[in-house]
């Protein structure tokens, strides 16, 4: 058996390798650390005590790689645990990260205490209440914050992401979410609220959808109420991701349209599509992902980026889909930034994830097994 601590230092070891990032994994590894400290010493048991929505297996940790004008981003979503996990518990828990993450590094919690009651509840938590980002970087990590917009069900949803932005001086912001919601009779819905935990002009608050049966024309013309898109990028992206831009009939696809104080409509908006559940393999995944950085022009990144994965996964990338969750691409002015999301399958075999059979072993990762 091994960690959660153990198994997250190995990973990000192998990403921060494969992208020539090494020299600042001590900084990146003390990092995180930090983050899982009350709980990262347990060992994985052998299925989620917890049915974390984190990951498709539940696995309550995912992290992800960007790559846009800024370069390579390394980047971690969790769920904290607590002693005995479960959504009151953990929601414990994770206020008593937000108050470490204030003392360790000075992070401001000022919009969040903004709405705070408006998505948290002392008494009942529906699916998840809190989870948080991070940001690796040089500098020092940025954080941010997801909400439940779902918390107290799916009719308060609008009503409670309507009253947050209007408490962060986001009014104009509204609309655009009422018109995305209200856009296919019922079947766009909130997913997720987040925000950066930072007091800057340009900080985000990015509200993210949910589109049944969608297809990429359907988004294009929700994602035309944002200045920064361009009409076909996300046919082109879906084309390149999962061969077609019809509808997708299995996971759908998500959106997320960040505001900014700086601008009075939305400041970018990002397409996520689910491709571990739109492709046969990681290993297709994997293939398509590098010939969309390379269509951009990011061919050293590509290359990177296939090794990377390959380092990571816990199995044969050609045994199943999985290890890459996501692809999402977001127009910037330098560009698009693309970015994978993956999955270190901590409960592949135990949550019956897509039915394929996992390697057997003693540890969560027969790399890390075997690099001991």
């Amino acid at each position: 058996m091994t960690t959660y601590s153990e198994t997250g230092e190995y990973l990000l070891g192998k990403l921060c390798d494969s992208f020539g990032l090494g020299s600042q994994f001590a900084e990146f590894s003390a990092t995180q650390k930090f983050l899982l400290q009350d709980w990262g010493d347990a060992e994985i048991p052998a299925s989620p005590p917890y049915a974390s929505l984190v990951g498709d297996d539940h696995s309550p940790l995912e992290y992800s790689v960007a790559f846009g004008g800024r370069g390579v981003e390394l980047r971690i979503l969790f769920e904290v645990q607590a002693a005995i996990p479960g959504p009151l518990a953990n929601q414990r828990a994770a206020l008593a990260m937000n108050e470490r993450l204030a003392s360790h590094y000075g992070t401001s919690f000022a919009k969040f205490s903004a709405v705070e009651d408006l998505f948290l509840s002392s008494r009942s938590a529906r699916g998840f209440s809190l989870w948080h980002g991070a940001r690796f970087g040089a500098g020092g990590p940025d954080f941010k914050i997801y909400l439940n917009p779902q918390a107290f069900g799916p009719k308060r949803a609008l009503p409670l992401v309507s009253e947050a932005l209007a408490r962060l001086g986001l009014p104009t912001a509204i609309p655009v979410v009422e018109q995305v919601v209200r856009s296919r009779a019922g079947s766009d819905a909130l997913n997720y609220f987040s925000l950066d935990l930072s007091d800057d002009g340009a900080s985000r608050v990015k509200v993210y959808f949910r589109h049944e049966q969608a297809t990429a024309r359907d988004i294009e013309k929700l994602f035309a109420l944002s200045a920064t898109h361009q009409a076909g990028d996300v046919v082109q992206f879906a084309r390149a991701m999962v061969g077609h831009d019809g509808a997708l009939s299995g996971k759908p696809a998500t959106s997320c349209f960040a505001f900014t104080q700086d601008s009075d409509g939305p400041s970018a908006v990002t397409y996520h599509l689910p491709i571990a559940h739109h492709t046969s393999s990681d290993a297709t995944a994997v293939e398509r992902s590098a010939a969309y950085l390379s269509s951009l022009g990011a061919t050293v990144a590509a290359r990177n980026f296939t090794t990377a994965i390959d380092a990571f996964a816990p199995r044969p990338l050609e045994q199943a889909p999985g290890v890459q969750s996501y692809a999402s691409y977001r127009r910037e002015q330098t560009g698009i930034r693309f970015t994978a999301y993956l999955s270190p399958e901590l409960f592949r075999e135990a949550a019956g994830y897509r039915s394929h059979t996992r390697l057997r072993t003693s540890d969560p990762n027969p790399k890390l097994a075997r690099a001991r």
